[in-house]
């Protein structure tokens, strides 16, 4: 390709430029530290999981649920473990190394688009992109940011290369993987179809060959995740939506909080479209497939209802997007410049372009730096969710629950990500819905939510801070809770290493049962209609015992094969609290089965319909 070719000082000048960009890019990452946050210890926890043969959940006795929303990503973590690596680290060190690596992605869509060599313009994202502080953060905190971003780059040079030549489908790989690390993926896929689409139909271009390998590439990628979705999670989509869809955030402060700090940046992404229409073809495709990721971004914040985490974190995905649209903007004024203001002279032309385009492009820089620099400082003190505090948080958590004899606590808390890490004996309801089925789905509904964490849950630690606030009303729950954990933290009331309230018939009597034992008591409340009885003996039983004392998996699963098919009796006949119950007991006892977990919060939403003037 002719962007390999460096035959003139432009070329290689602007080869400085993008290296230039990339080098300070890694000085502001250093400069900041930006550690790992909570939420991407989220991912860390399901990727450990994964590949310790557990399965996909945060811990290896917690529910099967997708309480991550970037599988690629995770997979990508997850390789870490087999390779012995220190996985906080190689986490941050790997999305360092994407967004790097985007730099010279994005610079290539020029030269790709008009098949050319490298010009001037073609250095913009490496001059502003890396100085604007969401997205050097952002691609620092562990997070899928710089991966989105990378996928993102290599999407576009595929796009503008395979839409050129109207051969090759390697687009249709790199968007699969883009909706494989962000649930927004699909949308930017759907830009670039109707951007395909209208150029084909421009040309006459009848779809080939061509559109059927790409979109085979995203049935085998994208569909073929959310089959397995569908038989693994028992949802066609992840968690993460149903728990985010009811989120109510400020999307206007969110966007113009962006405007205030970058407006020159933002200003010349419009004149940057405006003035891309002024180049030939490819070009304005070049213009409108950027314009068109930076506009899909966009729509996911407004959609999205803006975010709760510092710097613009969505924002912070489309930051190099919005930079090649100026970059189009640039490569449509060179026309006018050499071809239409000064064509007889084409060197001199292009010297004056260089001179005012370098000129417009460091200002631009220039602003955009003393902005990012300046929040950087900022940010570089007021980390966001920092992981080693969370990790010693969970740690006091682990110790006391420890104190008291417990096994396999269940706790109930907001920051999830430090403990799925180093709590892998603890079964973890998160309050903050992102990765608990119940909660996520009855987040508007309070009382079946409240009845949730009531009747089947009742954690031995609930820590309900932050965005588990709307525990706050729940009277009849809080009410078993005193704080008298780490850092005042509630426990429930009256737990010693001899007693607990929770066991039916107190916990020395269910402690003497045998494995045959506690089963052929499971098994008696169940035939009897006492599920609910039934789930708590062996909560309780799961709680205190060994491995080697409670029941198998074969006997577990003919429990839950038995439990769902009573469930199914009492849905048929009505009687809801009852089915929910048994599709209750079904899920827990079988190692949290997903399928059972919906059929028990479909009929608990029937019981508890959801308020007229609440949201679903």
């Amino acid at each position: 390709m002719k962007f390999f070719r460096l035959r003139s000082l432009e070329g290689w000048a602007t080869l400085a430029l993008i290296f230039a960009g990339m080098s300070g890019l890694v000085m502001l990452m250093r400069y900041i530290a930006w550690p790992v946050v909570d939420d991407a210890a989220i991912s860390i926890a399901y990727a450990q999981s994964l590949f310790s043969g557990e399965g996909l959940r945060l811990t290896p006795v917690s529910q099967i649920v997708e309480g991550y929303s970037n599988p690629f990503w995770t997979f990508l973590i997850g390789l870490g473990f087999p390779l012995n690596l220190d996985i906080v680290a190689y986490t941050s060190f790997l999305g360092k190394l994407f967004a790097v690596l985007s730099i010279p992605l994005y610079s290539a869509w020029g030269p790709v688009a008009e098949d050319r060599g490298l010009q001037i313009q073609d250095a913009a994202t490496g001059m502003i992109a890396a100085t604007v502080s969401s997205f050097v953060c952002w691609s620092s905190s562990g997070m899928e940011t710089g991966l989105f971003v990378f996928l993102l780059g290599l999407s576009g040079v595929f796009f503008l290369l395979e839409i050129r030549r109207g051969k090759g489908s390697l687009c249709g790989m790199s968007f699969g993987l883009l909706c494989l690390t962000r649930p927004e993926g699909p949308v930017y896929v759907l830009v670039a179809a109707v951007i395909w689409v209208t150029t084909r139909a421009i040309e006459r271009r009848a779809p080939g060959r061509q559109e059927l390998f790409i979109a085979i590439w995203m049935i085998v990628l994208a569909g073929g995740y959310m089959f397995f979705r569908w038989l693994y999670f028992a949802v066609p989509l992840p968690n993460t939506y149903y728990a985010k869809v009811t989120w109510q955030f400020d999307w206007k402060a969110y966007f113009m909080g962006f405007w205030n700090l970058y407006k020159p940046m933002c200003i010349a992404v419009i004149l940057g479209f405006v003035f891309c229409f002024f180049g030939r073809r490819s070009v304005r495709i070049q213009g409108l497939l950027a314009a068109g990721f930076t506009v899909s971004g966009c729509f996911f914040v407004w959609f999205a209802k803006g975010d709760w985490m510092i710097d613009w974190r969505l924002l912070a995905h489309i930051v190099p997007c919005s930079v090649a649209v100026i970059a189009a903007g640039f490569s449509g004024l060179r026309r006018i410049v050499v071809s239409v203001i000064l064509p007889r002279t084409p060197r001199f032309a292009t010297l004056v372009f260089v001179i005012l385009a370098f000129t417009a492009m460091g200002g631009v820089a220039w602003k955009t730096a003393d902005a990012g620099i300046k929040r950087a400082g900022h940010l570089h003190n007021s980390p966001e969710m920092p992981l080693p505090s969370v990790f010693k948080t969970a740690g006091l958590l682990g110790e006391a629950t420890e104190r008291l004899g417990i096994r396999r606590p269940l706790l109930g808390i907001v920051d999830i990500g430090g403990p799925g890490m180093i709590l892998k004996n603890a079964e973890i309801v998160d309050l903050a819905t992102l990765a608990d089925f119940a909660l996520a789905r009855h987040r508007w509904n309070p009382a079946a939510a409240e009845d949730y964490l009531l009747t089947e849950v009742l954690p031995d630690i609930l820590d309900y801070h932050g965005p588990g606030g709307y525990v706050t009303p729940f009277g009849r729950l809080l009410s078993l809770y005193e704080p008298t954990g780490p850092r005042n933290i509630p426990m429930y009331k009256g737990l010693s290493r001899d007693t607990d309230s929770r066991c039916p018939g107190g916990k020395t009597r269910v402690l003497s049962l045998t494995a045959d034992g506690l089963a052929a008591e499971i098994r008696f409340k169940m035939e009897n209609g006492r599920a609910d009885t039934a789930l708590m003996l062996w909560r309780c039983g799961i709680r205190y015992m060994s491995d080697d004392r409670l029941p198998d998996k074969s006997v577990r699963r003919s429990i839950a094969k038995r439990a769902s098919e009573l469930g199914e009796s009492f849905d048929k006949k009505g009687d809801l609290r009852k089915a929910i119950n048994s599709f209750s007991l079904a899920s827990v006892i079988n190692d949290g089965d997903a399928h059972m977990r919906r059929r028990a919060e479909n009929c608990r939403a029937r019981l508890f319909p959801s308020p007229v003037n609440g949201k679903k």
